[in-house]
């Protein structure tokens, strides 16, 4: 995969669909519009979201879940630049991170910080949140 920047990413195993997973997270950025029409990307989420997978995003990856169909009558929050983008399909709300359900949505890149604290918190409780944040010195 190339990158907006021109830097390239080498997987080194793909997956067929989201199998086996205890979370997805869904990046954004500039070319995020390009996986509008990736109807195979959408389906695994959907599916997964339906399966009861936990679906998280960081910045404009919020825009892919609501693509998907999975922000529907939920709460969720994008980059300040694209809330008007991300209305149409959800309640979008000015707030770093959102939980809603089994679905996370996180806004700009920096509060991909407080996304990685919420889902230390939801799988290894709120004590070893607080004791990474300490460690780190980040106030959360």
């Amino acid at each position: 995969m190339v990158c907006a920047n021109g830097m390239v990413v080498q997987p080194h195993q793909c997956y067929d669909g989201l199998k086996g997973f205890d979370f997805v997270v869904v990046p954004g950025g500039r070319g995020v519009d390009a996986l509008r029409e990736d109807t195979a990307l959408l389906a695994d989420l959907s599916r997964f979201h339906r399966a009861g997978g936990l679906l998280c995003s960081v910045c404009t990856g919020a825009l892919i879940l609501a693509w998907a169909g999975v922000l529907e009558g939920r709460r969720a929050t994008t980059h300040h630049s694209h809330r008007e983008k991300l209305a149409p399909y959800c309640q979008v709300v000015d707030q770093r991170v959102v939980a809603d359900g089994n679905i996370i949505t996180a806004a700009g890149v920096s509060a991909s910080l407080d996304l990685g604290f919420v889902l230390l918190e939801r799988f290894y409780g709120a004590e070893v949140a607080r004791q990474v944040a300490g460690r780190i010195e980040y106030c959360w």
